[in-house]
């Protein structure tokens, strides 16, 4: 069974190792006995909120379990996010799908990909 809860330090050193955003984070995991197959949150870098997510392979199988992180992730976006940023991964073929989905509206494409922000509403 995979179950949604919110993130902690040791869960992101689990996930990401050394690449872990290592500012303030507020986030949601979906966890499968101990092991976390994916990770959706907010990072506060460079004096700005970014959204971050992150998924191994085998929580593709788990399409429901990553419909209730989305929308465990939108309550920490409420209550946390007032000008958030994120960039849709151009290799996720439903990033920008996910993104609009909880609020996010295109602003232009980048190097980096295509940027999105969400303001508070």
């Amino acid at each position: 069974m995979v179950k949604v809860r919110y993130a902690t330090a040791d869960d992101l050193d689990q996930f990401y190792g050394q690449e872990r955003p290592t500012l303030s984070v507020r986030g949601v995991v979906a966890d499968r006995d101990g092991e976390i197959l994916g990770v959706i949150g907010l990072a506060y870098q460079d004096n700005e909120m970014q959204a971050f997510s992150s998924m191994k392979e085998d929580m593709r199988q788990y399409p429901m379990t990553i419909m209730r992180a989305v929308s465990k992730f939108k309550t920490i976006l409420k209550r946390y996010g007032s000008n958030v940023l994120a960039i849709a991964n151009p290799d996720e073929k439903h990033s920008d799908k996910l993104l609009e989905s909880v609020g996010f509206q295109f602003v232009e494409d980048i190097a980096e990909g295509r940027l999105y922000q969400w303001q508070t509403q």
